[in-house]
Parts: C-alpha cells; sequence; structure tokens
C-alpha cells in the first residue's frame, strides 16, 4: 500500500513541476485579477448591454434594420466611452499606477 501511495506522489509531483496550474491554489504566486472593478469598465459594459438588448428587440420586430444599425452604433460607442474613460483616470491600470 506505501508503494502504490509513494508512486501516486511521485507521479503527482512530476506532473506538478511540469504544469504550474497543476499546483494546489496555497501554492501558487497571488496576483491581482480585476474583474469589474472600474468605473470604465461598469459603464462600458451597461452600454454594450443596452446596445445588444436593442439590437435584439430590432431583430425581434420585424426586423427593424433602423434600429439594429442604432443599435450596433452604440455598442461602437459602449467601446469608444469604456477606452475614454480608462484614459481619464477610471480603468485598471490607472489603479495599478496608484498603488
Amino acid at each position: 500500500m506505501t508503494e502504490s501511495t509513494e508512486q501516486v506522489d511521485a507521479i503527482t509531483e512530476r506532473a506538478q513541476a511540469s504544469d504550474p496550474h497543476l499546483r494546489p491554489l496555497e501554492s501558487r504566486p497571488l496576483r491581482e485579477v480585476h474583474h469589474g472593478q472600474t468605473g470604465a469598465m461598469w459603464t462600458a459594459v451597461v452600454i454594450e448591454l443596452v446596445g445588444f438588448l436593442l439590437g435584439g428587440i430590432a431583430v425581434l420586430l420585424g426586423p427593424n434594420w433602423t434600429l439594429f444599425v442604432i443599435a450596433a452604433a452604440i455598442c461602437v460607442i459602449g467601446i469608444g466611452v469604456g477606452i475614454v474613460m480608462q484614459k481619464l483616470g477610471y480603468g485598471i491600470y490607472q489603479k495599478q499606477q496608484e498603488s
């Protein structure tokens, strides 16, 4: 029983050495992950959501191509708003510089 456990441990150690994702979580280096923790991200996502919902409604209503093009324009504007807000300091890169 001990030999098989030792073999399993040896195989596990070799696998963890070759692939860092297989290591236990507590042995991995900590890194900051920012999932939507900035004003720029939230604003851009809300604008994109409105654009997609409006586009979906436009397709269901006929399709209404004028409304669909307006929705697509809203989505493009949402990307621009997110980039501009990030450059104004409401994004992740500005937060990292302050820390």
